[in-house]
């Protein structure tokens, strides 16, 4: 099975800014994805993700940059509501950020601002994918089994920013971006 993605297109190279989860539901959400049969490297992309843009639009140093600006914001604290669907728009379900969503956008404003423009076509919308591209029947039972997870999975702190860039499809570590 290919992943597909409406923000990731051919091999031009991105940079990511994501907010890791709990070990855990990373954990969780890793084993579910393997057992849906989803590719490895989509199995193990369990994360928030801030913001991504193209690398070229990007400034030469951009750890510097945001170590500067976005010290002193943290930790967030997250918690995550029940599982949705972006469904009709985009064949995905996800966990949505409830606590800390006002936050997160305000960061992803920040980021934007120092970095350059999301590269992603739709709204930012502060979320942890469950499913995405695995076919009408993990995306139905992604909903169920999802649904009721552990207090400790779904509400934790946030101290780091990880920078990860992608090329020639694979998403290389940067570095941390302390938000404390």
């Amino acid at each position: 099975m290919t992943s597909t993605s409406p923000t990731l297109q051919g091999q031009e190279g991105y940079l990511s800014l994501i907010l890791p989860l709990p070990a855990a539901l990373s954990r969780r959400i890793r084993a579910w994805r393997q057992a849906q049969g989803a590719e490895a490297q989509l199995a193990q992309a369990s994360h928030i993700t801030l913001l991504i843009l193209e690398e070229q639009a990007a400034p030469a140093d951009p750890l510097a940059l945001m170590a500067d600006r976005l010290a002193g914001r943290g930790p967030l604290k997250i918690s995550l509501g029940a599982p949705l669907s972006f469904e009709p728009a985009t064949p995905v379900t996800y966990l949505p950020v409830e606590q800390g969503r006002a936050e997160l956008e305000a960061l992803h404003g920040v980021c934007q601002e120092l970095l350059g423009p999301s590269a992603s076509p739709f709204p930012y919308v502060p979320h942890v994918t469950l499913a995405h591209d695995l076919g009408r029947e993990a995306l139905d039972q992604s909903l169920t089994f999802f649904a009721d997870l552990p207090a400790d999975e779904v509400s934790f702190s946030v101290s780091d920013l990880l920078v990860y860039r992608l090329r020639a499809g694979i998403w290389q570590p940067l570095g941390r971006v302390s938000l404390a």
